[in-house]
């Protein structure tokens, strides 16, 4: 279980539903609509694909529909109703679990009555946490003592400017995918990290909608048990 936290390091948090095939404009216009009022700004979004030529100097430019990407007053709220699938993300200051889910979910049902029964690819949820830590005195600062996953160099005294970690390992009936690393600065005086969880599913069974909601529900649970695997009692700190 994930600790109580009244500063919690969420910076977003993503819902993802991806089809095995695409719908069209009109249904994602449609679906749009279906969504309600409630997000009050949209962006159409293009897909560009380049295409070379082998043993020419030509490249091809296709440019492609991506969608509607919509926007709560606000901007915390995200949709991205998308010809693969639809996108539903919250930014910081995270709601919470249940808040987050309830409108994931109001979300969802609307977009799923317009789309239809179509099988997934996926389904997955992602968490990008930064976490800020206050430069000490001597400006110096072990990464050890905040975070479990990190490089290492024959040198323990080797300062490491910048770095990035990209692991996949299966968890449960899920894949993690984990990115950590060095981030710029988001507070005056502190050094920034990322801790990037994505659980998901590759080619979910065939169940019911409530089955695909506990499915969310277990994959939470996972990425919770990560995170908290990841984290030093140092870190926890920050975030009380």
């Amino acid at each position: 279980m994930l600790a109580s936290y009244t500063k919690p390091p969420i910076t977003e948090a993503v819902i993802e539903f991806r089809l095995k095939g695409t719908v069209s404009r009109a249904t994602i216009e449609k679906a749009r609509k279906a969504i309600g009022r409630s997000y009050t700004r949209e962006e159409e979004l293009k897909e560009i694909k380049l295409q070379f030529e082998p043993g020419t100097e030509k490249t091809q430019v296709e440019s492609a529909f991506g969608g509607k990407r919509i926007y709560s007053e606000d901007g915390t709220d995200i949709v991205w109703v998308r010809p693969q699938g639809l996108i539903i993300s919250r930014l910081a200051p995270y709601c919470g679990w249940d808040a987050f889910r309830t409108k994931a979910h109001t979300v969802w049902t609307k977009w799923r009555k317009i789309i239809g029964t179509q099988e997934l690819e996926r389904q997955g949820l992602r968490y990008i946490n930064r976490i800020d830590i206050p430069v000490p005195e001597s400006g110096k600062l072990r990464i050890e003592d905040y975070l479990r996953l990190t490089p290492s160099y024959p040198d323990p005294d080797q300062v490491f400017h910048s770095y990035t970690i990209q692991s996949q390992v299966p968890i449960g009936d899920f894949r993690l995918t984990i990115n950590t690393g060095s981030a710029p600065p988001a507070l005056i005086g502190h050094i920034s990290y990322l801790l990037d969880l994505d659980v998901g599913t590759d080619e979910p069974p065939p169940i019911s909608e409530e089955k695909q909601w506990e499915l969310l529900d277990r994959m939470r649970e996972h990425k919770n048990e990560v995170f908290e695997s990841y984290v030093t009692d140092k870190t926890r700190e920050l975030f009380r």
